[in-house]
């Protein structure tokens, strides 16, 4: 997906976001706002939204340090929660689903966590967000499709998004086990899944490759050559989240994409859905 004109009152919204976190007073603020800006003006518009991010995560490494994390501790909350309700929500969903719709269900659901395009999500609201989640529409062609080519595969590689939503991928994974290696981000960015919360999601032990990159999603330029080749090797990519979809709807390869439509750009670009539903999207598959 392309960057357009659409995208800047959210490109905004980061911004303001990532300048309040990073900064405590009103001159670094300041600072920080004009290399932001001045950055977002060279910004190639041919790229996905996600480039954007990048460009300024990368701003906030030179002020902060390489190890800047600004999401640390939204990412250690939503995990801890999404842990303490992940077993209610889990039986309610084993109670009106098949096992593998549950496990779907839940995978997708979780991607209300998220406080990248979603700036004012609450973790206070999760619970019940969660729950309404678990009956919107959800089409049964597409989870048969998917059902079907997870079954088939032999090597499956599970691209993770948001920390806290990995706690409800861990149902899904476990039905495929010994099949699936999972994809992370490699540095921190917004409040993406990296190496260092997979233990505390439930998702110790499985083989992981990581981006290398700090894009929210998997951008062709900057994407460590581990990460493409674990692509290229499997039978099956499924990659969870917007971001992933932004970034990675044009790769050729058999591919299936989990979220949740959160803008009217993304709605759009699958044909008018409505916003909040339900995705489960096939490509070369």
């Amino acid at each position: 997906m392309q960057f357009t004109y659409e995208c800047l009152p959210c490109v905004f919204k980061q911004i303001h976001q990532l300048v309040s976190k990073a900064a405590d007073d009103s001159q670094a603020r300041e600072k920080l706002l004009r290399e932001m800006l001045a950055s977002m003006a060279k910004m190639n518009w041919d790229g996905p939204p996600t480039d954007f991010s990048r460009d300024q995560q990368l701003i906030i490494k030179q002020v902060i340090g390489d190890d800047a994390d600004l999401f640390r501790v939204e990412k250690d909350l939503s995990t801890e929660l999404s842990k303490e309700i992940w077993e209610e929500i889990a039986e309610q969903a084993a109670r009106e689903h098949d096992p593998f719709e549950a496990a779907l269900r839940l995978a997708i659901g979780g991607n209300i966590i998220d406080y990248g395009i979603d700036g004012s999500f609450q973790l206070s609201e999760a619970r019940g967000r969660l729950f309404e989640v678990l009956a919107l529409p959800l089409a049964p062609s597409r989870i048969a499709a998917l059902q079907n080519a997870m079954n088939k595969a032999e090597k499956i590689f599970y691209v993770l998004d948001n920390c806290g939503e990995a706690v409800f991928d861990r149902l899904l994974i476990e039905q495929f086990g010994a099949k699936i290696t999972l994809g992370v981000r490699g540095m921190p960015v917004l409040n993406d899944v990296t190496r260092r919360e997979l233990a505390s999601s439930g998702l110790a032990g499985y083989p992981v490759v990581d981006t290398g990159d700090c894009t929210p999603g998997v951008s062709r330029r900057h994407t460590a050559p581990a990460f493409l080749q674990a692509m290229q090797q499997a039978d099956l990519v499924v990659a969870k989240g917007q971001g992933n979809f932004e970034t990675m709807d044009d790769y050729d390869r058999p591919i299936f994409f989990l979220f949740r439509a959160k803008c009217a750009v993304v709605a759009r670009h699958l044909g008018g859905v409505e916003l909040g539903s339900l995705q489960v999207i096939g490509k070369n598959v």
